[in-house]
């Protein structure tokens, strides 16, 4: 299956390892952001079970790219995924794409940041 121009998608690629104890809460920020942005591709990659080459960017964990540039080192606070994905979702869409926007957060949704 050929894969579709990477400049009408929002890649999200986080990359994990057993060790890292921060890792631990990236899952919770992965289920917020999938729940947040249902346009985001976004894969998980364990460091230790993957046959993928890892990006030379890649040199602590977790490390998150978007559509292949570091877009943080460590996780993301609520309020940066809601900028830096919004500012993505927004540029797709204007460029004549038709997904839906992002969902609103409230209060209780940025518990998981705690």
């Amino acid at each position: 299956m050929a894969e579709q121009d990477v400049s009408k998608r929002i890649v999200v690629r986080i990359y994990v390892a057993e060790h890292c104890q921060a890792c631990e809460h990236t899952y919770q920020v992965a289920e917020s952001i999938r729940a947040h942005f249902p346009q985001v591709e976004l894969h998980i990659v364990d460091l230790a079970t993957t046959q993928e080459t890892i990006p030379e960017e890649v040199f602590a964990t977790p490390t998150y790219l978007l559509n292949g540039r570091v877009w943080s080192l460590g996780n993301p606070s609520p309020e940066e995924i809601a900028t830096r994905l919004g500012q993505a979702v927004q540029a797709l869409t204007s460029e004549g794409s038709s997904s839906p926007r992002p969902h609103r957060r409230d209060e209780e949704d940025t518990a998981w940041h705690r």
